[in-house]
Protein backbone atom coordinates (compact mmCIF):
# COMPACT_ATOMS: atom_id res chain seq x y z
CA UNK A 1 0.00 0.00 0.00
CA UNK A 2 0.86 3.39 -0.56
CA UNK A 3 2.00 5.73 1.83
CA UNK A 4 2.16 9.17 0.04
CA UNK A 5 -0.92 10.43 -1.85
CA UNK A 6 0.01 10.91 -5.98
CA UNK A 7 -1.44 11.42 -9.18
CA UNK A 8 1.53 10.13 -10.31
CA UNK A 9 1.70 6.90 -12.16
CA UNK A 10 5.28 5.92 -11.28
CA UNK A 11 7.01 7.05 -8.75
CA UNK A 12 10.37 6.02 -6.81
CA UNK A 13 10.98 4.49 -3.57
CA UNK A 14 10.14 7.63 -1.71
CA UNK A 15 7.10 8.29 -3.12
CA UNK A 16 8.68 11.35 -5.84
CA UNK A 17 7.26 11.15 -9.26
CA UNK A 18 10.30 9.84 -11.52
CA UNK A 19 11.83 11.70 -13.80
CA UNK A 20 12.60 11.30 -17.12
CA UNK A 21 15.83 10.64 -17.06
CA UNK A 22 14.83 7.86 -14.65
CA UNK A 23 12.52 6.04 -17.11
CA UNK A 24 15.42 6.30 -19.55
CA UNK A 25 17.39 4.65 -17.09
CA UNK A 26 15.54 1.92 -16.46
CA UNK A 27 14.80 1.18 -20.03
CA UNK A 28 18.21 1.48 -21.36
CA UNK A 29 19.55 -1.94 -19.76
CA UNK A 30 16.61 -3.52 -21.58
CA UNK A 31 17.73 -2.36 -25.30
CA UNK A 32 20.15 -5.29 -25.57
CA UNK A 33 17.04 -8.20 -25.13
CA UNK A 34 15.40 -6.46 -28.49
CA UNK A 35 17.63 -5.55 -30.76
CA UNK A 36 15.09 -5.48 -33.47
CA UNK A 37 12.95 -2.73 -31.64
CA UNK A 38 13.13 0.94 -31.14
CA UNK A 39 12.69 1.00 -27.31
CA UNK A 40 12.14 4.29 -25.48
CA UNK A 41 9.07 5.51 -23.25
CA UNK A 42 7.31 6.58 -26.38
CA UNK A 43 6.94 3.18 -28.22
CA UNK A 44 6.20 1.47 -24.94
CA UNK A 45 3.45 3.81 -24.10
CA UNK A 46 2.28 3.20 -28.03
CA UNK A 47 2.15 -0.50 -26.96
CA UNK A 48 0.38 -0.46 -24.85
CA UNK A 49 -2.46 1.92 -25.37
CA UNK A 50 -2.80 -0.64 -28.73
CA UNK A 51 -3.33 -3.45 -26.62
CA UNK A 52 -6.03 -2.23 -24.77
CA UNK A 53 -7.35 -1.79 -27.46
CA UNK A 54 -6.58 -4.36 -30.04
CA UNK A 55 -6.20 -7.17 -27.73
CA UNK A 56 -7.89 -6.54 -24.39
CA UNK A 57 -10.73 -4.66 -26.45
CA UNK A 58 -11.11 -2.43 -23.67
CA UNK A 59 -13.54 0.57 -24.81
CA UNK A 60 -12.21 3.65 -27.43
CA UNK A 61 -13.49 5.89 -23.76
CA UNK A 62 -11.60 4.07 -21.16
CA UNK A 63 -8.63 3.88 -23.39
CA UNK A 64 -8.80 7.45 -24.16
CA UNK A 65 -9.25 8.17 -19.87
CA UNK A 66 -6.24 6.22 -19.23
CA UNK A 67 -3.64 7.37 -21.82
CA UNK A 68 -5.42 11.19 -20.99
CA UNK A 69 -5.61 11.80 -24.15
CA UNK A 70 -8.02 15.06 -24.65
CA UNK A 71 -9.23 14.05 -27.96
CA UNK A 72 -11.31 10.62 -29.21
CA UNK A 73 -9.72 10.50 -32.35
CA UNK A 74 -5.91 10.78 -30.75
CA UNK A 75 -6.67 7.40 -29.14
CA UNK A 76 -8.64 5.95 -32.50
CA UNK A 77 -5.28 6.12 -34.15
CA UNK A 78 -3.85 2.99 -32.00
CA UNK A 79 -6.96 1.34 -33.44
CA UNK A 80 -5.77 -1.82 -36.05
CA UNK A 81 -8.18 -2.18 -38.88
CA UNK A 82 -8.94 -5.77 -39.13
CA UNK A 83 -8.49 -6.54 -42.89
CA UNK A 84 -9.83 -10.05 -43.23
CA UNK A 85 -12.64 -8.66 -41.29
CA UNK A 86 -13.13 -6.07 -44.15
CA UNK A 87 -12.97 -8.79 -46.48
CA UNK A 88 -15.62 -11.21 -45.16
CA UNK A 89 -17.91 -8.25 -45.00
CA UNK A 90 -16.76 -6.85 -48.42
CA UNK A 91 -17.23 -10.51 -49.94
CA UNK A 92 -20.70 -10.85 -48.22
CA UNK A 93 -22.77 -8.31 -49.77
CA UNK A 94 -20.45 -8.19 -52.92
CA UNK A 95 -19.60 -11.71 -53.89
CA UNK A 96 -17.25 -12.62 -56.85
CA UNK A 97 -18.45 -13.78 -60.10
Amino acid sequence: MLRCKTEKLIITKLGKPITVGGIHGMIDPLRALFPDRKLNPQTIRMSVICNWLNENNISLEKAQEQAGHKWPGTTEKYIKVNSSHQREMINCYFPSI
